[in-house]
């Protein structure tokens, strides 16, 4: 199983001690500085960090922000909590998210949906706009559930699976088990 992480150093801490047979997680962010911690904090051979600047575009029109590279995978789940509002380089026509009235929406989503296969699980950590956006602009048959107790928000491609791949939506319940259980984690971490 690949895991796809957007920037969530948190999370990465948390994470790596879950035991999951062939997990592959791949994170990234645009602060080095998280991925040092995350680094010497989670000692673990299954994860592959990767830094990336963010930049200031648009999607259909809409200004966004997209990693400017991306790891060549196909995510089994994408956990969606970053990059910030205020990280991004550039402006679309004078307008970019370092404001603190802007709101963080990512796109890099977007841009890859069409490498998804059916099954595909995304969750969207407490960023709400960034899950209307996603929700509006998704082109796929993409169910949608908000989790109030977490403010998180899930993702499933449901799609009739593609002869060569064996997942199933067992993806998508398993995947919400992880998500609240990482999120008991956090509260606790921020508890002590």
């Amino acid at each position: 199983m690949e895991i796809l992480l957007f920037d969530n150093p948190t999370l990465i801490s948390l994470i790596g001690n879950f035991q999951c047979s062939n997990k592959y997680l791949k994170t990234f962010s645009n602060i080095n500085k998280w991925i040092n911690v995350c680094k010497n904090s989670v000692k673990t051979n299954l994860v592959n960090y990767h830094y990336s600047q963010c930049s200031i575009s648009t999607f259909n029109d809409r200004v966004c922000k997209f990693f400017d590279d991306l790891p060549n995978i196909c995510p089994h789940l994408i956990y969606l909590d970053g990059p910030d509002q205020f990280s991004p380089i550039g402006n679309v026509r004078g307008v970019n998210t370092n404001h603190p009235d802007r709101l963080p929406i990512s796109a890099d989503i977007l841009a890859i949906e069409y490498f998804l296969l059916p099954g595909t699980l995304i969750v969207v950590d407490v960023r709400t706009a960034n899950a209307r956006f996603l929700k509006n602009n998704l082109q796929r048959n993409w169910s949608y559930y908000y989790e109030d107790n977490f403010d998180q928000h899930y993702f499933e491609l449901l799609e009739k699976h593609l002869e060569f791949t064996t997942r199933g939506n067992l993806i998508f319940v398993w995947a919400i088990i992880f998500a609240n259980e990482l999120r008991k984690n956090m509260v606790r971490s921020h508890n002590i």
